[in-house]
């Protein structure tokens, strides 16, 4: 399956993205893949998203599954997420 990005900067500029390859492995606490990013129309020069969330699993306030030893992402940024 595919994934296709599309959002505004703080700015406002309209910025779009593409990964070739995304799942949600559900058996893994829904662990996140997004992976061959590419983007068309240069929109985005670097891939953020995949590349600090791939391979994460899902977070919840109660359910803290993110690899940040100190806090608990989905609790610090009112939340839930990869």
């Amino acid at each position: 399956m595919e994934l296709k990005v599309h959002m505004w900067d703080l700015k406002g500029k309209y910025r779009e993205g593409n990964y070739d390859t995304f799942k949600l492995l559900e058996n893994e606490n829904y662990t996140l893949l997004a992976e061959d990013f590419w983007s068309d129309n240069h929109t985005f020069t670097l891939d953020a998203f995949g590349s600090l969330s791939s391979g994460q699993k899902f977070s919840t306030f109660d359910n803290d599954l993110d690899d940040e030893l100190i806090l608990t992402c989905a609790k610090e940024f009112q939340a839930p997420g990869w």
